[in-house]
């Protein structure tokens, strides 16, 4: 009994050893799937479309915010000495200046 004891720690003792060799050369990776994504060659693609897309409506948007603080600041300074009638003009124009005008006339997002 004691022979067979022996040899079954024995063998036990060189199966663990076996493992332990076998986990030394297990390699674990980690893939970053939102750099992938980020990064890969069709997203890249995907993204300059985009940009090239919504550049000139991105100008769009920013020529008329610029026109809208033009028109405010028009109002601010020249307000007080202008006629009831000319300044609700202009405060109307500057809340329906290009900026809403550009949302209606088809340049709306797409999904």
């Amino acid at each position: 009994m004691l022979k067979v004891l022996s040899k079954a720690t024995i063998a036990l003792a060189l199966a663990a050893a076996s493992c332990m060799t076998t986990a030394a050369d297990l390699k674990v990776g980690f893939v970053n799937t939102e750099r992938v994504l980020r990064e890969s060659a069709p997203a890249v693609r995907a993204q300059k479309k985009l940009e090239r897309e919504f550049e000139k409506r991105d100008a769009d948007l920013k020529k008329a915010d610029r026109q809208i603080s033009d028109l405010r600041a028009v109002l601010d300074r020249d307000g007080a000495t202008m006629s009831e009638p000319t300044a609700t003009t202009r405060s109307a124009s500057s809340a329906t200046s290009p900026a809403s005008s550009s949302a209606t006339n088809g340049h709306s997002a797409r999904t």
